[in-house]
């Protein structure tokens, strides 16, 4: 769905261009600077402001192939996982419950009776539901072997910037990509607080067009989407409260037949506006799986 030319060139290049939608949002930061500026500036000139509302990409002019990058290391999810998590010196914090509204009158919502027996729970890499879920998906042009590399791309271009961002064109694995995403935040001194307003925000579009490409240019993985039919599915990580429904499986199968009957309501559009009236499920937004369950 992004436009201008892509984070990552096949060559070592100073003409290190980004997803253009994303420079779009540094406009009116860039604009007065822009103009002073020499002309060896490479970076195309933005014509719009974008927010999170914002849904029309224009193309981009050249093709990323991550096909010949080459993967290494331990393979890693993010905020999910079906490997056993690194020794922690530390225990995790618990996670704070999200904030929860009443929807408005006003607001469409999409509406999901609850069937414990019709509760699809996924997580891992192995899963094809799963943003770690190996398979090629092309936005405006640009190939990314996975949504997770779609999303780590653009999170740090934007926290992080283009030439930070580009650290990750070599990496392969999905879930290596989340690691190295990490590490490269940190030692950017970008704050945690940063990185979750960003999630809840610009990352909640991002997400939803990078799901949406991948069932529409992938017919398998669409017709398996189509087959769960009316089920919720239910992305089970409990390290995870707003994409994902923040417990583990037993407990989200506890939860299903305890409000077995009861009526979900869910904003049609998911965004940072909506976000606060997307009900817990299970302990969590289960943004992830209310996303898979609207793009087909």
């Amino acid at each position: 769905m992004f436009h201008g030319q892509g984070i990552f060139h096949g060559e070592e290049s100073e003409d290190m261009s980004t997803p253009a939608t994303l420079k779009q949002m540094e406009l009116a930061r860039e604009k007065a600077a822009r103009r002073q500026r020499s002309f060896d500036n490479f970076l195309l000139p933005l014509s719009a402001s974008l927010n999170h509302r914002y849904y029309n990409y224009r193309m981009r002019t050249s093709n990323i192939d991550f096909t010949l990058d080459r993967a290494g290391g331990r393979q890693y999810t993010s905020f999910e996982s079906s490997r056993r998590e690194p020794v922690r010196r530390f225990p995790r914090k618990p996670l704070t419950p999200p904030p929860v509204a009443d929807v408005p009158i006003d607001i469409d919502t999409d509406d999901y009776k609850i069937n414990a027996d019709e509760i699809v729970c996924f997580n891992g890499r192995q899963h094809f539901l799963s943003n770690f879920y190996p398979v090629t998906l092309t936005v405006e042009g640009h190939d990314y072997p996975s949504v997770e590399h779609y999303y780590q791309a653009c999170k740090l271009y934007t926290l992080a910037g283009a030439n930070v961002a580009s650290e990750i064109r070599t990496v392969i694995d999905s879930g290596q990509v989340k690691i190295i995403a990490k590490k490269i935040l940190r030692s950017a001194n970008v704050s945690t607080e940063k990185i979750e307003e960003w999630k809840r925000t610009q990352g909640l579009v991002l997400l939803y067009h990078a799901v949406m490409h991948k069932f529409v240019q992938n017919p398998d993985l669409r017709e398996k989407l189509l087959a769960t039919g009316d089920a919720i599915l239910a992305h089970t990580y409990e390290f995870d409260n707003i994409y994902a429904t923040g417990c583990d499986k037993e407990k989200m199968v506890e939860w299903a037949k305890t409000n077995n009957g009861q009526i979900v309501k869910i904003p049609t559009k998911i965004d940072a506006d909506s976000l606060i009236y997307v009900p817990l499920f299970g302990e969590g937004k289960n943004v992830l799986g209310f996303i898979n369950m609207k793009v087909c």
